[in-house]
């Protein structure tokens, strides 16, 4: 149902701008610890790009960050003049960036859309507050991961993601 009232109002949807293979749909219980639990499985050969009031956050400690589009990050919220920063994901950067992310919630209330890519592939998506409906996973999140998540309270349920053209004959 809130696919379909954006859909009315024309609002873009996390999910909509950027190409990824969705595997889950995640409904969030603990947001600051999703964040933490999937920046650290998929840290390693990764860049996280965040959107938002990105003037609030003092990222200048984690070297090599850009801010502009790459090929597989683009704008998620659709909106270009949205600051955007992409910065490594790597064991050695997760401290710097939790440091900055999670202290008064900033990354839930200040950050618009969270991407995590590794590999070339868009594996993490997170928008309009981590609503249930704008949370997905790609293919090397695993079952027996998410599984954890539940049991650990973080995450309430997921549901296997359905192809595009099937949400679009619901329509």
């Amino acid at each position: 149902m809130f696919r379909d009232i954006a859909r009315f109002f024309g609002i873009i949807i996390l999910g909509w701008n950027i190409e990824m293979k969705k595997t889950y749909w995640l409904d969030p219980k603990d947001k600051l610890g999703l964040l933490v639990n999937i920046m650290k499985f998929l840290a390693g050969d990764a860049r996280i790009a965040l959107e938002g009031e990105l003037q609030k956050f003092d990222f200048s400690s984690i070297p090599n960050h850009i801010d502009t589009e790459t090929e597989s990050i683009k704008h998620e919220t659709g909106i270009p003049h949205d600051p955007i920063i992409i910065l490594p994901l790597e064991p050695d950067t997760i401290k710097s960036l939790l440091d900055q992310l999670l202290p008064k919630g900033k990354c839930i209330y200040e950050i618009t859309a969270i991407l995590i890519e590794k590999n070339g592939k868009i594996e993490f998506m997170a928008g309009d507050n981590f609503h249930r409906e704008c949370v997905s996973v790609g293919e090397l999140v695993s079952t027996e991961f998410l599984n954890e998540l539940v049991s650990k309270g973080i995450l309430r349920s997921y549901k296997k993601a359905q192809p595009a053209h099937a949400l679009d004959s619901q329509g």
